[in-house]
This record gives structure tokens, C-alpha cells and sequence, in this order.
């Protein structure tokens, strides 16, 4: 059994068998249960909006209408779900899923219409929307709204497990539907006419000249009484009149569909069910779990291995009356299964009598952070919001959540493509390690791009990092030397810029870390050796230049873990570093010593003075008084005098 993602062409991508469809029974969670919390709970969850996205449009919630159409000759009723109730009156002909039940019912025994469908379901879903192959059917359906009967066709770009598997198809609004009737000779029927951004009216459509549907606003036309209404209006109308006169319902659709964990696989646990004559499909005892995999599965056989295991499937009795003519389920779990609920599992990973604990599991819910590639928009992180929100409902886990916050990292690329052997643009991470060092590669990395940003290798070169590190090794060395050898501290003026050098590194770093925008941060740091090793290039040091060491090192020591450590013990220091805690700015330290404020006069900018941080208003007012480029100015009354502090002074002057 393959995945729809598995077809390429109505063929295995991976064998090249050809692959047709056939009815099977196998095993589904019922997530549409969940579609509107696992919706709404988006809004609660610091994810990236390109994954909320992703999974919005994955569960595609719609409002719309359920219609009900009968076939001409009344002997069938299809029920209908669209979300432009508002374009009935376009209907211009039918479509069913060569699926549809009716469809198969009406069709029996039909060789050209079997050889259709035998066609179809050879190809995936997607190559089916992708295409517009239809097939007349020997019947029509009849519109409630007009009256009209209009001819029906089975068509492989409708799909039965979306919607109910049966269109009202609306060639002048839907381009899947316009193209299909150009290619049939259709009619496009016109019932819509544009407007613009503020409501009017524009040129009128002429289906005869039409190159693609119209999906923009407009007010009805050719719609009978709702000629003339805006088209969201003309929508809740009708979807009104359809439940006044019983031809339908409101309804709520979405794309979502329940999660198939079926798999005909050697790997992956198996189904935990007993198939009994008597009792039906019976559960697994709890004591009997997990049920596990045979050591001596034959993995060359073709189907199931499971099912063609000499054991695995027969010998066992019903759990409930004690039948030995019993059976296994042989399928396995899909694996996304066992990856939707892994977190869960690290409360407790030697415990061989529960998953994990219930308290355990209500402490630690959610993951605060979870880091993972966008690739599971879609599967594991929508699966996962869904495990936990079902183990909630049955008193397992006390969250709404799995992970409240959410980081796509980006990644290593050569030339603008990912790395493959097949395309010969592999860089070996071993081979970088080996010239420059683990933490040269780290830090690297971490100051290529932001974390959710790919790194494109080719533009990457290894030897700025290195060289930074060297100088941070050979400036502590330096330390540990003149520490040795009684070296004079650094002058009074000297500490104190180094004083709020680091400072300003620990503020800005520790800013930009929780940020997770270290490649700014690991700039702060650069930017903090720089500032010692001018504090230190006469030779002076003391304990002021070994506190920004230390501190630097303690700041470093997430990117670079090992070159810090081994520091940090030269240092003379006995704990790791890793076991520091995060240093902390004296904020005393981060207030300018001097600022520069803009001298305006009526608004005007005469000039600019540098004060004394925190300099008051008349300081201020008597300096710029004080200054003949501006005092000129200031010859007239003066009526009124603004002062922002530490920003500027304004001089309101009387002509």
C-alpha cells in the first residue's frame, strides 16, 4: 500500500510498479473531531505564521451550503457542498468523483465507463486535480433553484473524500469548472458582474470572450430575485431560502480528513486489535502491551510480512470469550504515530509500566521550545497538537498544547541547492573540524545568518571565526601571564571604558541570545574582545581586564563549549563554565557619560551641544546661550524654552 505522496505518474517512485486503487478496511484516528480546536488553538501558540498557515490551510475550515440536487428522473438525490451557494444559478452542468456511489450503482456493468474508472484510479490525488478528464454519464441532475435539468459528468478532478464527491460546477467562477466546459463545449453561463475596490460597477462579462473564470466581487445578475444583491449577501440569502424551502443546510466543511495509521510494513508497532469471529475487533489487554514485532520477520516476501509470519497472525485468542479461531490485525502503526507523542515519553524512559506519568506529564506541558524543520508543518506538529489535545480529553496530560513556542532552522546549502551526493556539492563537517576545530564550525554556522535562515556554504568561509577565536585564546593566555608576572593595572580612564565595554556587551548580548539573533549576538562579543585587547596593548591588565575575559568566556561558552571550557580552567577556575550563571550589566554603567542634544530655534535646527548625560534644563538652556553660533539666534524675546532631556532644547523666539 503506498501514500498518495509515494505515486509518480500512477506508478511506485521507488519500484516503478504500476499501482491502481481498491477499496480496503484499515485503521483511522478521527483528528476531524479536533478541527476547529486544532484551529482555534493557533492563536495561542508562538509558532511561525508560515506553519499556522500551513496548517489553516491543511484543515481548510469553509462555510457554505449542503444542497441537496435530484436527478432528472427522480430517482436519486445528490447532496451537494459548496461554499458559492451565491453562483447556483451559473450551474451549468454536474460532477461527480468516478467514485461516487450513485455513480458506481448506475454505471454497473458498464465496460467503457469500468475502463474509465480502472483509468482514474490508477493516478494519485494530486495528479487527478491536476487534470480534467471527464466521462458523459447517462443522466442529468436537476438544478432546485431553476429548474433546469443539466447534464451530468463523472470528471477525475473531483475527489470523494473531500466534500460529498459531487459538484455543482460553475464555469464562469471556478477555473477548474471553465476549463473543463471549454474542453466539453459547455456553457458558461454569466451571473455575476464585477466591481471595483469601492463597490462599482465595471464592464459587464461576456462568456463568449472569457479566457478564465471570474473570482472577484460583484453583484448577481441573471440570479432571478437575487439580481441586483452584492455577492456575500446573495450567499447568506440563499443559503437562507435553501433551509426555508428544505433543499439544504449551512454547513461547515474542511479539507481535513481522519489520520490513516494503517501500514502494511515490517517496521512500526503493530495494530494492538484481535480480529474474533464472535466479538469482532477487540482490544488488546493492557497487560498484554505493547504487542512486539517477531525477531524472524521475512523481509523478502511480497505483501505484509506480518501476515505471512507463520505465528504472529493465528496463534492467538480472543482476549474477550477465549476463541482460538482468532487473528491478529497485521497491519502496523504509521510512523508518524510514535513520533507524534515522543516528548511525552522523556518523563519517564525506562519505565516499563506506563508511558509516562500523569503528574510528570501536567508539571511539564508544554515544551516550552521546540526546534525542527518546517517540513513537519503539516504531519508531526499537526499530529502531535493532536495526540495531546485527545490524551487531555481521557485525563493524561493536563495541556492544550505540545510546544508553545516553535523555531524553523534553516539549512546548510551549497549553491543555492541542498546538499546531495547526487549532485556532488557534499561538505563534510569532519573535514572542516579537522582544519579549524568543532567550535570554529559552530560559531560559524551560528554567525553565518539568523537560525530560521539557510546558510549557503559557498559564501561561508571558516577562517574570520577562527581568527577571532585565536585572538580570544591569546588575550586570556596574555591575562594568565601578566596575572603571573605582577603586570601594572590598567589606568583609572582605561577600566572604566573597559568597565562599560562590557557592560554594554552583557546588556546587547543577553538581549539579542533571547532573541535567538546570535549571529548579532556573537557580533556584541567580537566587539567585547575588541575593547580588551586595545585596554591591553601597552601591556597593562589587572582585575578588570580578567573579569571582561571572564565574562566574555561565560558568554561565549554556548557557541564555542570547548575552547571556553578549557579557558576557563587556565583561568584557575576548578567548576566549569557551563555551570556559571549569566552575567548581568551593571546598568550604572550603560548611561552615556556624555550625549549630544539638538539646539532648535523656532523649530529650527541651529546647532547641537555635548553635555553631561542627565544635564538639567538650565545647565543645558546657559550652555547653548553660552555658544555664538547659536546665541545670534537668540536675539529677540525669547517666549518660551523646550526641553527634552539629554535630546533637545528648543528656544520659542519673538520676533
Amino acid at each position: 500500500m503506498l501514500a498518495n505522496e509515494q505515486v509518480v505518474d500512477a506508478h511506485c517512485e521507488r519500484c516503478g510498479t504500476e499501482v491502481s486503487r481498491e477499496p480496503r478496511t484499515q485503521w483511522f484516528f478521527q483528528i476531524t473531531e479536533y478541527a476547529d480546536e486544532l484551529l482555534d488553538g493557533l492563536e495561542d501558540i508562538d509558532w511561525p505564521e508560515r506553519v499556522k498557515n500551513s496548517q489553516r490551510a491543511w484543515i481548510g475550515r469553509s462555510e457554505g451550503a449542503e444542497i441537496t440536487f435530484p436527478t432528472a428522473d427522480g430517482d436519486d438525490e445528490i447532496h451537494v457542498y459548496t461554499t458559492r451557494p451565491d453562483t447556483i444559478f451559473g450551474a451549468t452542468y454536474f460532477v461527480f468523483a468516478p467514485e461516487h456511489p450513485v455513480v458506481l450503482r448506475r454505471m454497473a456493468g458498464d465496460r467503457d465507463y469500468d475502463a474509465f474508472l480502472g483509468e482514474v484510479t490508477r493516478r494519485s490525488d494530486v495528479e487527478r486535480q491536476a487534470g480534467k478528464t471527464g466521462y458523459r454519464l447517462p443522466f442529468d441532475v436537476r438544478n432546485p433553484f431553476t429548474g433546469e435539468d443539466i447534464p451530468s459528468y463523472a470528471a477525475d478532478y473531483v475527489l470523494m473524500d473531500y466534500g460529498t464527491g459531487a459538484i455543482m460546477a460553475v464555469p464562469v467562477g471556478d477555473q477548474r469548472d471553465f476549463e473543463f466546459a471549454r474542453q466539453e463545449g459547455l456553457e458558461v453561463r454569466v451571473i455575476i458582474r464585477p466591481t471595483g475596490p469601492d463597490g462599482e460597477l465595471l464592464d459587464e462579462l461576456d462568456a463568449e470572450r472569457m479566457t478564465a473564470a471570474y473570482t472577484g466581487p460583484g453583484v448577481m445578475v441573471n440570479s432571478g430575485a437575487y439580481d441586483g444583491l452584492p455577492w456575500d449577501e446573495a450567499k447568506d440569502r440563499i443559503i437562507a431560502d435553501v433551509e426555508a424551502k428544505g433543499w439544504g443546510t449551512a454547513k461547515v466543511n474542511t479539507r481535513l480528513r481522519d489520520w490513516l495509521i494503517s501500514r502494511q510494513r515490517s517496521w512500526g508497532p503493530p495494530i494492538p486489535i484481535v480480529h474474533c469471529g464472535n466479538c469482532g475487533e477487540v482490544p488488546v489487554p493492557e497487560e498484554d502491551l505493547p504487542v512486539t514485532l517477531p525477531d524472524d520477520l521475512d523481509f523478502t516476501v511480497a505483501g505484509s510480512p506480518l501476515e505471512q509470519h507463520p505465528t504472529f497472525r493465528d496463534q492467538v485468542t480472543c482476549p474477550r470469550c477465549g476463541d482460538e479461531v482468532a487473528t491478529r490485525d497485521v497491519d502496523t502503526l504509521d510512523t508518524f504515530v510514535d513520533s507524534s507523542w515522543y516528548f511525552l515519553r522523556y518523563l519517564s524512559p525506562t519505565s516499563d509500566t506506563e508511558a509516562w506519568p500523569v503528574d510528570a506529564a501536567s508539571r511539564w506541558l508544554p515544551v516550552d521550545q521546540y526546534t525542527g524543520g518546517v517540513e513537519h508543518a503539516v504531519l508531526h506538529l499537526l499530529y502531535s497538537r493532536f495526540v495531546v489535545k485527545a490524551m487531555r480529553d481521557r485525563g493524561y496530560v493536563d495541556a492544550d498544547e505540545p510546544f508553545q513556542a516553535l523555531l524553523n532552522q534553516g539549512q546548510v546549502i551549497m549553491d543555492g541547492a541542498a546538499m546531495s551526493k547526487s549532485k556532488g556539492n557534499l561538505v563534510v563537517p569532519g573535514e572542516v573540524t579537522d582544519t579549524y576545530g568543532a567550535d570554529t564550525l559552530r560559531g560559524t554556522m551560528l554567525f553565518a545568518s539568523a537560525p530560521e535562515d539557510d546558510i549557503d556554504w559557498a559564501d561561508v568561509s571558516p577562517t574570520g571565526m577562527h581568527k577571532w577565536l585565536s585572538r580570544v585564546w591569546r588575550l586570556t593566555l596574555e591575562q594568565i601571564a601578566r596575572d603571573a608576572a605582577g603586570a601594572t593595572p590598567l589606568p583609572e580612564d582605561a577600566a572604566a571604558t573597559l568597565r562599560r565595554a562590557t557592560a554594554v556587551a552583557i546588556d546587547r548580548a543577553s538581549t539579542e541570545f533571547d532573541a535567538r539573533k546570535y549571529n548579532t549576538a556573537i557580533a556584541q562579543l567580537m566587539t567585547l574582545t575588541n575593547a580588551v585587547l586595545d585596554a591591553t596593548r601597552d601591556g597593562t591588565g589587572g582585575p578588570v581586564v580578567r573579569e571582561a575575559l571572564e565574562t566574555l568566556l561565560t558568554m561565549l561558552a554556548p557557541v564555542c563549549p570547548f575552547i571556553t571550557e578549557e579557558l576557563w580552567h587556565r583561568l584557575g577556575h576548578e567548576t566549569s563554565v557551563h555551570d556559571q550563571r549569566w552575567p548581568v550589566a551593571d546598568r550604572s554603567l550603560l548611561v552615556d557619560e556624555v550625549v549630544e542634544v539638538v539646539v532648535q530655534v523656532n523649530g529650527k535646527v541651529r546647532g547641537r551641544l555635548t553635555v553631561p548625560a542627565g544635564a538639567d534644563a538650565e545647565a543645558v538652556e546657559t550652555t547653548a546661550r553660552a555658544e555664538p553660533r547659536i546665541s545670534g539666534y537668540l536675539d529677540g524675546e525669547v517666549v518660551k524654552v523646550v526641553f527634552v532631556p539629554d535630546k533637545l532644547v528648543n528656544f520659542v523666539v519673538k520676533a
